[in-house]
């Protein structure tokens, strides 16, 4: 949204704007000029906009209220450029790990007041640790955990990714897509279908351990599926297949509906003909 350069003084009438005397500050526009800087938009950068005495050294209200959808969306755009063709413009450029831009911090700083950069040499840092307990506030929303370790930018791709699976929560298309973004691109979610025709008097219980001799009801395993696993040639044993099983289980544990049972099968890919 385009900030109005309109001054609150001019919303009054031509009495209220006399000047006292030839050059003199006129003491009402500067009253004004504090709520108009507490309140008001700030002016869109480039603009020729002279300081005030009575500015302070952050937006208005107005204009925090005004980018408030850009911060809650991980991609931040009113940090970047409007023509960026990123869908997640980099925060910090891959090289230097930390370099993060002084402009970028300087905008945050000048809508929160997070620190005093005249004061303090280390407010970039402190910009920075604020963003990223802000994205972990974020991701505690859509029951997502980011590791420590990951970058702001990891994080913010991360949780604008993990957006639209949340929507998709406690289905099995969205327990797919978190277990191939974290875990292995070649995990699929089945309905659990390998099992007997349901017979009234034989097999018309189902027990809490899946075996293959129990029954289904139409075709299918009430409340249950198969998370596959798929590796490469005599891959089944290796240390990698056990830890990816391992990831499985503790992220399908923690995504799965509670009254839901599943279990992970792992397939061989066939060998490829030379």
């Amino acid at each position: 949204m385009a900030a109005p350069k309109d001054r609150y003084i001019d919303f009054l009438p031509a009495v209220y704007r006399r000047h006292a005397g030839p050059g003199s500050p006129e003491f009402l526009e500067a009253y004004l000029h504090v709520f108009q800087t507490i309140l008001g938009r700030t002016p869109p950068r480039g603009d020729e906009t002279p300081e005030h005495p009575t500015a302070v050294d952050r937006k208005g209200l107005a204009s925090v209220i005004d980018v408030l959808p850009d911060l809650f969306y991980p991609r931040l755009s009113f940090l970047f450029e409007d023509d960026t063709e990123d869908f997640i413009p980099k925060f910090a450029p891959p090289r230097p790990p930390r370099g993060y831009t002084d402009h970028k911090l300087a905008e945050l700083n000048s809508y929160f007041g997070i620190t005093d950069p005249m004061t303090n040499d280390a407010w970039q840092a402190a910009v920075t640790r604020w963003l990223g307990e802000f994205l972990d506030w974020q991701a505690a929303w859509l029951g997502f955990q980011p590791d420590d370790n990951w970058t702001i930018d990891n994080k913010r791709l991360q949780l604008a990714l993990i957006l639209p699976i949340f929507r998709q929560r406690g289905t099995a298309r969205g327990l797919e897509q978190l277990l191939r973004m974290f875990v292995d691109p070649a995990i699929e979610v089945h309905d659990m279908v390998d099992a007997l025709a349901l017979t009234v008097g034989e097999t018309t219980r189902l027990s809490e351990e899946f075996d293959q001799t129990e029954a289904v009801v139409g075709g299918l395993r009430p409340y249950s599926f198969v998370v596959q696993l798929t590796v490469g040639p005599n891959e089944t044993d290796l240390p990698q297949t056990t830890q990816k099983i391992a990831a499985i289980e503790a992220l399908t544990d923690r995504e799965k509906p509670a009254n839901t049972s599943y279990r992970i099968v792992v397939k061989e890919a066939p060998e490829q003909q030379q």
